[in-house]
């Protein structure tokens, strides 16, 4: 179990750092999508591998990326954690309700705290 955790934790945060780095990655028509970006305090765009782009200015995050790699660290830390603690199964689920719950309601807070127009 800790063992997929930590695949799809690893799988969340590289693949929220490539989509931060080259967002023409997404499936569909990129024309129909909105991209929500954020000029992201240091501390977060570091912890995020400093992604740069060269379609946005340098500095600026993309919301939908800066949440999967949230996800990947809350994994990981489930990971770890039910790793060397042996919860029950419950309080494991319970955790990883939160590891997922969590990036998209801090990745809200972020979008509407630091997001940045470039039509302007």
């Amino acid at each position: 179990m800790t063992a997929v955790f930590l695949l799809v934790a690893l799988i969340g945060w590289f693949g929220g750092y490539y989509y931060g780095r080259n967002p023409n990655l997404a499936a569909g028509d990129p024309s129909s999508k909105v991209v929500e970006i954020i000029n992201a305090p240091k501390w977060l765009f570091y912890l995020c591998g400093a992604p740069t782009s060269s379609k946005y200015p340098k500095g600026v995050l993309i919301i939908s990326a800066v949440r999967a790699q949230i996800l990947g660290i809350f994994l990981g830390m489930l990971a770890i954690t039910a790793e060397f603690w042996n919860p029950v199964r419950e309080i494991v689920l319970l955790g990883f309700g939160f590891a997922v719950l969590l990036p998209y309601m801090i990745a809200h807070y972020l979008n509407k705290r630091y997001k940045v127009d470039l039509e302007k």
